[in-house]
Formats: structure tokens, sequence, C-alpha cells
């Protein structure tokens, strides 16, 4: 009987709290301005939650879905497949905000048929709601294991305040994504037949080449060796002279197997690239509304990363490898020169003699930082 009514007091009194707390709370909202504001944050914050989990599971489902897909590879049948889920997507918009995660879907199985990704996206940016065009980044960054997000420890350049960081786990040696470039090209001593001239990849069976050549480049198939004269080569080496040195074609040459550098080729190669879209234009008379062009002023923003020369950099210009173990959520970095387990000075050496900077990065900063303390508590 005594346990009984102990019960029933507590029970009593945790009602009188409760009911308390209840008129307290509804006095607040109705006359504290500031604690309304608050609790409407936090409202919109756990909806936002709620959301954001949401994207995410249907983004990952999304993506393995894609990814057991069978895509047409057929020109005709890769044309239909991509108006059908443009015009399913747009359907789908038109009913409403709940629909918009499936119209993305739609817009993204459009993308993956599309022969210029990034010029589909600069669309995409003006003509669909800009929440439908994020799940369409949510789904690419998935599919590619990273994503942009911000970097937490200060850097030298106070310009630069994103990075790209891993969204699962990988170990040394595993492709992180893959990715065609605008222009490519081997590095001089990795000229020696070996690797296809166009597309980098390591050659087999009979190569193709070239007696005119300047450069003695081979390709893997009539297909690269066609591209490549039509992108670059035909508009870059209109002499192909051998045994006239004195040409802008040889000098060229010169320069890059003289000083070991593959960038002024690469460069020249980009360049006539554009040329070559610009004539194209002329030809077929269909204009794109975006080109290689566009890519110009974006080009100021990019840090072009190098390895040691060695076979594996040519995959590097298709394929981003794990060096080493990382986590997932760990930034991604990607280095001029070979670290290792080198001191501050031999790196910063080989990178004012290479590249003519002086690194400031944070692992330098932090290196040299140890060093000063470390010379001053010897010097005391």
């Amino acid at each position: 009987m005594e346990l009984k009514k102990s019960v029933l007091i507590g029970l009593g009194v945790l009602g009188v709290i409760g009911i308390g707390y209840v008129i307290y709370w509804d006095y607040m909202r109705q006359n504290d301005r500031e604690f309304r504001k608050k609790w409407t944050e936090k409202l919109r914050q756990a909806a936002a939650e709620v959301a954001k989990d949401r994207i995410t599971a249907f983004v990952k489902k999304a993506v393995d879905e894609v990814s057991k897909e069978n895509f047409p590879t057929d020109v005709a049948a890769k044309e239909k497949y991509f108006m059908d889920q443009v015009s399913n997507g747009e359907t789908l918009l038109a009913e409403g905000k709940e629909r918009h995660l499936d119209a993305a879907l739609c817009f993204y199985k459009a993308l993956k048929v599309y022969p210029n990704p990034v010029e589909l996206i600069m669309i995409y940016q003006k003509t669909v709601p800009e929440a439908v065009v994020n799940v369409i980044y949510e789904m690419m960054s998935f599919e590619m294991n990273v994503r942009v997000g911000e970097i937490s420890e200060s850097s030298s350049l106070g310009d630069i305040r994103r990075g790209l960081f891993a969204t699962k786990d990988f170990w040394p040696g595993d492709v992180i994504f893959d990715e065609q470039p605008i222009a490519s090209a081997l590095d001089p001593d990795l000229e020696t037949g070996d690797y296809c001239s166009y597309c980098l990849k390591e050659l087999s069976g009979d190569p193709i080449s070239d007696d005119t050549d300047l450069f003695e480049a081979v390709y893997c198939s009539k297909t690269c060796h066609e591209k490549a004269m039509s992108e670059y080569a035909t508009l870059l080496f209109t002499n192909r002279d051998k045994s006239d040195t004195e040409s802008k074609e040889s000098q060229l040459v010169h320069l890059v197997k003289s000083g070991n550098v593959k960038y002024p080729l690469m460069i020249a190669r980009f360049l006539a690239k554009m040329v070559h879209e610009e004539t194209q234009k002329v030809i077929t008379g269909e204009e794109e509304e975006y080109s290689t062009w566009d890519h110009i002023e974006r080009l100021r923003f990019l840090n072009v990363p190098s390895n040691d020369k060695e076979t594996n950099e040519i995959k590097l210009l298709r394929e981003l490898f794990a060096a080493k173990q990382i986590k997932a959520g760990e930034e991604l970095r990607t280095s001029y020169i070979s670290v290792g387990h080198r001191n501050l000075e031999s790196r910063r050496n080989e990178l004012e003699s290479k590249w003519k900077f002086r690194c400031t990065c944070a692992k330098c900063l932090s290196e040299e930082s140890t060093t000063e303390q470390s010379f001053i508590e010897e010097k005391n």
C-alpha cells in the first residue's frame, strides 16, 4: 500500500512538473521573441537534417541503380534515351517539389549518355531548379567517391578554402575516380613506342605509327590516330620536314625534348583543340552553347598536379590512384614531387629547382616552425 502511494505521489509530481513546463513553454512562445526565433531555428534545422538524410539515402540507391543499368551504345539509341529521360524529368518537375528527387534521377541518367557532360551540367544550371541540380551533383560526387568541402586547416593561400574529400575508405592502389582530360601529352621520356600518344593506354598488339610525325608518336588504334590528326596534329605541324631545324614545328619539338617537359605540347594541343571545335561549327553548321573556350576562365583556379617521372604518371591523366590508405572524410592531396620520408630542405630544393616556387603548404610551414624552434633551443 505504501509503495502504491509513493508511486502515485511520484506520478503526480511528474505530472505537475510536465504541466508547469508546458505552461512555461507556451508563455515563452507567446511573449519572448528571442525564444520563438530559437525554437523556429531548431525546427528548421531538424527538418533540414531529415531532408538531408532522405536525399542521401535516395542518392545512394539511385547511383546503385544506375550503375547496374545497361545504357545504349548506338548513337540513335543514345539520342532517344537522352530525350526520353529529359522529357520524363521535365514532366516530374511540373508535378511539384515532392517529385524533384525522381526528376533529378532522370536528368542524371540523361547525363550518362550525353557526349559532353560539362555542357549539359551548364544547361541544367540555367533550366533546372537549383535544388534538383544539387541532387545531381550529389549523385556525381557519390559515383566518383569524392566531394567538395570546406578546408578546416588554415592555408597560406587565403583565396582557397575548399578541397576534395574522400567519401569512402581507400587502400593503396585503389582507383579513387577517373575522367577524360580535355588535353593530354605523354612525358617526353615515355614517348618510347610503348604508349598511345592520344589516349595514353599501354600498347598491346601492332601499334599504328606515322613516319612524318616529328615526335615519332604511335597510337593504339586507327581511331586514336585519326582523332589526334583532326584535333591538333594537322594544325600544329603543317611543316613535317624533319630536316628543317629552323621551322617553328621543329623548335617546339626541341623545346619539349631538350627540357624534358610535356606542358608546352599539352598547352599547344589544348589551343589547337579549341580551333578544331570552332572549325567543326563552320563545317557542320551546328552551334554548341558551350565549348572548350568556356573553360579558359576556370583554369586560373586549378593547380596542376604531377608525380615522379615513372610509368604510372600516364595513368594520372585519366585516373586518380590512392598512394596510401585514405579514410572516408580525409582531404585528397596530390604532390608536385615524391615526398616519402624526405626532409623539408630536400623537398623545397627540388620544388624551387623544377617548379620555380617555394612551397608554403601546411606541412612545410609546420616543419619549418618545428625546425626553427629546435634551432633556437640548441642555440640557447
